[in-house]
């Protein structure tokens, strides 16, 4: 079965970007965000062993990759990320470029509270695609 990641993209016309994308069925240990350059490639892969009450199982595998551009008007270095309620929250403040290109992992932080508030100027209804894979 494919079940689709959403995102939306938020804070078009305000002074930070910002995307959510719903990450529900992923632990924080599973999610992956990495900038590259002016690229951050999000991801996140779970596997799950189910047993039935006669001893059979199977293995669940799901994966999903996604790379979005970040605005020219955002420096890279500024980007931070948070899980609130099963949501992956990416934000920086926009004000200049930077055009370096080397790789950073962008840590995850586990909050209670989103650090996205508003969803003023937001696009909603993009979908990623999530799919299975063979163990």
């Amino acid at each position: 079965m494919f079940k689709p990641i959403s995102f939306q993209e938020l804070g078009k016309d305000s002074s930070s970007f910002a995307l959510r994308l719903g990450t529900q069925e992923f632990s924080p240990e599973e999610l992956s965000v990495k900038q590259v350059g002016r690229k951050l490639r999000v991801s996140g892969k779970t596997e799950k062993k189910k047993e039935d009450e006669k001893g059979s199982y199977s293995y669940r595998c799901q994966e999903f990759r996604q790379e979005f551009d970040l605005p020219s008007d955002v420096d890279a270095e500024t980007v931070t990320c948070s899980l609130v309620g099963g949501k992956l929250q990416i934000q920086a403040p926009r004000d200049k470029a930077v055009t370096d290109r080397k790789e950073r992992v962008v840590l995850i932080t586990l909050t209670s509270a989103p650090a996205i508030t508003s969803s003023s100027g937001g696009a909603e209804g993009h979908l990623l695609l999530l799919r299975e894979l063979p163990c």
